[in-house]
């Protein structure tokens, strides 16, 4: 972690592959107890974001039908706009071979997206995206599951078609990044499909920090 007026590297703390961001006006905010008195990176939803290319990791995610979660501890600044924000996901070229979690428009609800290719899917949950969540995606060869703060609150059925270019902290994950985040992230994770067991255990987990 590099950190000046903003993070320009934010490693990854299990192989130690490094989220980027060149240009000082777009580096999110790292403070020692900006989430609830615990840490977290501000992201302003103008034009921060922290990406990662690295090949290694890229090779290694969950592709294609390929099962696999995406999950985050965040705060949701924004209840306003009328349009898709994302906090964290992976993609090629489009949200046809995307797989992103944030929050929709109007309510402004958690919200996920895998690409089928030619197209995507959305699902929208039921719970305001207000200040500290828990949300957590799980995709499978058979669909898509939200969830938000360890509860199930949508799913839809398709068949994923996804490929990963670069993972996308607070920003859409395409080559010109958009649809910018506005607040604080905490953890961001992907995983392989988790047993109920093991999922219950990391909800509590991230739970146990979004209300220490």
């Amino acid at each position: 972690m590099t950190i000046a007026t903003g993070v320009s590297s934010w490693r990854d703390i299990v192989a130690g592959y490094s989220a980027v961001q060149a240009s000082g006006a777009a580096q999110p905010v790292f403070s020692s107890t900006s989430f609830n008195g615990s840490p977290g990176l501000t992201s302003d939803g103008i034009d921060d974001c922290l990406v990662c290319t690295d090949a290694a990791l890229l090779t290694g995610l969950p592709a294609g039908d390929a099962g696999g979660e995406l999950w985050s501890l965040a705060q949701n600044d924004n209840l306003a706009g009328a349009t898709f924000f994302d906090l964290f996901g992976y993609a090629n070229a489009s949200q046809s071979d995307a797989r992103t979690i944030g929050r929709i428009a109007t309510p402004v609800y958690g919200r996920t997206v895998f690409g089928t290719g030619g197209g995507n899917v959305s699902v929208g949950g039921t719970t305001l995206f207000s200040g500290r969540r828990v949300i957590r995606e799980a995709y499978s060869s058979a669909g898509t599951v939200l969830f938000i703060d360890g509860a199930q609150e949508g799913s839809l059925p398709g068949t994923p078609a996804t490929a990963a270019a670069r993972v996308a902290l607070f920003a859409r994950a395409l080559a010109t990044p958009s649809n910018y985040w506005t607040g604080i992230g905490a953890a961001f994770l992907i995983t392989k499909p988790l047993s109920a067991t093991k999922a219950a255990v990391l909800a509590s987990y991230l739970m146990s920090r979004r209300n220490p």
